[in-house]
């Protein structure tokens, strides 16, 4: 690599060899003392197969130079490299990097070429580390993202983490055309991943900072808040990488109370957020009302008031999916309580190529069978329910009562209440079938539906509970499918 950079046409201001001190062996020096300006510097912070802490020391030393380039001492770049990565970024003051080809040469030969695409970076790595990088954009996120190893020694995409993160706090990236030659063999960090167990599970090659957020639309069924907040709960998804989004259409003064004070009480999550939408879908009635309603023959959706609840519906998920920040949106209804292990099993069965996963709940409004249906005619969106199933199986279309979603699937959209299809959901996920992509049914991932409504006693109990008046007349949760 010191080589290659001695004949760059144009000459970086300053070359830093950070050696990670692992192991006693003067070589790196030895090679370093070869070329005039080449500066050196042991530090002794190394972490496996991850070289982000040293490339973290190289930012503290050189990070008043404008731009900085991380290379790796076993590859090699053309004599123009810095030149055409010092244009490109040059030419969009909103880049906090540019980025080159990747031409794999060694033990296997290939060529990675992607373009920036934001919504590319939630399923796939785009660059690898040898980009040219502005200073202050790398200040603002931290620097190098550092991960512990896990019980196998291994660590996320430590690159493709770093472009999230930019990419997070608003900056973009820009392609490069020029290569940069990166020498595969047996002891590098992609052999090593091929060697994994887990190699072709995704979810561990993705950091897990800011992926997920919860979003609950809240319709005001006061009998279920405790067992559906208790589930929350339960989860074995680790709180702390998970942000929650409570969106209220309830409507009313005692369900907000309860919900913002639960959130204020929750310090373990990543963020909290609370909205409330008390606007009426059906003036007179109020969301409970709507949201609970007896199937109708003939109706829209086979609900009483079908076209109003789909219409406010699907403005409300279309409005969750523009406040939503992270890749991925735990999609869940207020009446639908999930397994303590329902967001680890959907992310686990996320990949790269696949746009939802759900859960599998009962149908309020077609009896015996779930939540679920695939389309006929992709031309007309005509569809068919589905009775249930096992396993993992790609579908057409499922409920967002417990479904891990991508975000992009929402910005694509948006839900429409009309359309060829009935509903929104199910025109939301027959857009995503006629663009090619994938939603995955998880049928022994079983959700408790509560379609019946609590006894007289219980729902005695709860309008006690409320402000005077009982429920303000505000939104609804769900097309109670």
């Amino acid at each position: 690599m010191l080589g290659s950079l001695m004949m760059q046409t144009h000459r970086p201001d300053r070359i830093l060899v950070v050696d990670d001190g692992d192991g006693d062996d003067p070589s790196a020096e030895r090679v370093a003392r070869r070329y005039p300006g080449v500066e050196y510097l042991r530090a002794a912070v190394g972490c496996g197969l991850s070289g982000n802490p040293a490339r973290n020391v190289g930012l503290r030393v050189l990070g008043d130079l404008p731009y900085l380039c991380f290379l790796d001492d076993d590859d090699m770049v053309p004599p123009d490299y810095l030149e055409a990565l010092l244009a490109t970024i040059e030419t969009d003051c909103r880049a906090a990097a540019s980025y080159p080809r990747l031409r794999f040469c060694g033990e296997s030969q290939g060529r990675w070429d992607h373009p920036f695409e934001p919504a590319l970076l939630g399923r796939t790595n785009i660059s690898g580390v040898p980009a040219l990088i502005r200073s202050d954009a790398l200040r603002q996120v931290g620097g190098w993202p550092v991960f512990e190893p896990d019980r196998d020694g291994l660590v996320p995409h430590d690159d493709w983490a770093l472009w999230r993160r930019l990419r997070d706090h608003g900056w973009r990236m820009v392609p490069a055309p020029v290569d940069y030659y990166y020498f595969r063999h047996d002891s590098g960090v992609c052999r090593a991943n091929q060697r994994s167990p887990r190699r072709d599970d995704w979810r561990w090659t993705i950091d897990p900072t800011d992926l997920v957020t919860l979003a609950i639309p809240w319709s005001g069924r006061e009998p279920l808040i405790d067992a559906l907040l208790d589930a929350v709960s339960r989860q074995t998804f680790p709180a702390s990488q998970l942000h929650v989004l409570f969106y209220d259409n309830s409507g009313s003064v005692a369900v907000g109370r309860r919900l913002r004070h639960w959130l204020m009480g929750q310090e373990g999550y990543a963020g909290v957020s609370y909205v409330r939408d008390p606007r009426p879908a059906v003036p007179g009635l109020s969301a409970r009302e709507l949201a609970d309603a007896r199937p109708v023959l003939g109706q829209q959706g086979g609900r009483r008031h079908g076209r109003e609840l789909n219409d406010r519906v699907g403005a409300i998920w279309n409005r969750i999916g523009q406040l939503v920040r992270t890749d991925l949106v735990w999609c869940l209804e207020d009446d639908v309580i999930p397994p303590p292990e329902a967001l680890d099993r959907l992310l686990d069965r996320m990949g790269p190529d696949v746009d939802g996963v759900s859960a599998s709940y009962r149908s309020r409004v077609v009896p015996d069978h779930r939540v679920a249906w695939r389309y006929r005619d992709l031309d007309t969106g005509e569809l068919i329910h589905l009775r249930g199933g096992s396993g993992l199986e790609a579908i057409g279309g499922a409920g967002l009562g417990c479904a891990l979603v991508r975000r992009e699937v929402f910005l694509a959209g948006p839900a429409r209440s009309a359309g060829d299809a009935v509903g929104y959901d199910c025109n939301l996920w027959l857009d995503v079938a006629r663009r090619g992509g994938t939603l995955l049914m998880d049928w022994d991932l079983e959700c408790d539906h509560r379609v019946d409504p609590p006894p007289p006693a219980e729902m005695a109990g709860a309008v006690g509970g409320r402000d005077r008046g009982g429920l303000d007349r505000g939104g609804l949760n769900g097309t109670g499918a």
